[in-house]
């Protein structure tokens, strides 16, 4: 009963944390989105981990999330391999695209491939993951419905990096065991790894 209880804690807890970071992003304007996503973009497009990485996952921004489309033009343009997710029941796999005209609205109103170029990841392929909330220990807080965790767990080699606006990070929040760690956090103050 005690770890039910302190598992339904948790749970409020998390919930707590994912609506005050959904309201802070929200107060984030749109002008100020745009030049942050552009500095967060800069700083994954100067780095080591995206020069080398063979395959680049990246997400088609929803909403207020960091916008990576900055970033997705210049990975078209460079002919580097880059791949966006899509949701089939419960499990998420990822599809390369060559074009952003390669997309149609799917689960939950995300802009999903509509490509049949499933990959399967290589140990150099980058993670660019978002989620509501980051704290300094690379735990993350998505929207719910687990579909990073499990992919995540699937293919535990994979270099995950989180993507935020400052505002979304926290200095530590207790993470559950099903929660994969991010090994890489962005904001638009610069790339952090994770444990140093």
């Amino acid at each position: 009963m005690e770890a039910l209880r302190i598992l339904v804690k948790n749970m409020e807890t998390k919930n707590e944390l994912r609506i005050k970071h959904k309201k802070l992003r929200s107060e984030i304007n749109r002008e100020q989105r745009e030049a942050l996503s552009t500095e967060i973009c800069s700083h994954i497009l100067g780095s080591s981990l995206y020069q080398q990485a063979g395959m680049i996952y990246a997400y088609y921004p929803l909403g207020q999330e960091v916008s990576l489309l900055p970033l997705i033009r210049d990975a078209l343009i460079h002919r580097k391999k880059i791949a966006f997710p899509k949701v089939h029941e419960n499990e998420m796999d990822f599809y390369t695209v060559e074009s952003l005209d390669e997309f149609k609205e799917g689960h939950f109103h995300v802009m999903e491939p509509f490509t049949d170029n499933r990959v399967v990841p290589g140990s150099d392929t980058l993670v660019l993951t978002p989620g509501v909330v980051f704290d300094m220990d690379g735990n993350r807080i998505g929207y719910g419905k687990g579909y990073y965790d499990r992919y995540l767990r699937r293919y535990s080699d994979l270099a995950a990096m989180g993507v935020a606006y400052e505002a979304q990070v926290e200095e530590t929040f207790e993470a559950e065991s099903g929660d994969v760690k991010m090994d890489y956090l962005v904001t638009e103050l610069g790339i952090r790894k994770i444990g140093e």
